[in-house]
C-alpha cells in the first residue's frame, strides 16, 4: 500500500494544476476578438529593398616577366629570401638568469 500522505500530496497538486489550467483557459474570447483586430489593420508600406551594387571585375594579369602569380606556391629561393629577412636577436648579448632554466 502506499503511503496516505503521499496520496493527499498527489490530489492537492492535482487539484492545483487543474485550476492553473482552467485559470488559463478564461479571458480566450478576448485574445481571439484581438487577434481579429490586429489581422484587420493595414500595416505600414514596406520600404523597397535597395539596389543591390555590383563591382568590377578584376582579372589580375602579370605586368612583367619577373612578377610572380599570388596563387603559385613560393620557389625554394623566395623561401630563403623570407627566412633571412627581417630583424635578429643579438646572440653576442648577455644572457639574462631565467635563460638558463630550460624550458
Amino acid at each position: 500500500m502506499t503511503n496516505p500522505s503521499a496520496v493527499v500530496v498527489r490530489v492537492i497538486a492535482g487539484g492545483l494544476l487543474l485550476l492553473t489550467v482552467a485559470g488559463c483557459m478564461s479571458g480566450q474570447g478576448e485574445v481571439a476578438k484581438w487577434v481579429q483586430q490586429e489581422k484587420a489593420k493595414k500595416g505600414a508600406p514596406l520600404e523597397p529593398p535597395p539596389a543591390i551594387k555590383t563591382f568590377e571585375t578584376f582579372e589580375y594579369t602579370l605586368r612583367a616577366p619577373e612578377d610572380r602569380d599570388p596563387f603559385d606556391l613560393p620557389t625554394s629561393e623566395e623561401q630563403e629570401e623570407t627566412v633571412n629577412a627581417g630583424p635578429r636577436p643579438d646572440q653576442n648579448r648577455a644572457r639574462e638568469p631565467l635563460e638558463s632554466f630550460p624550458l
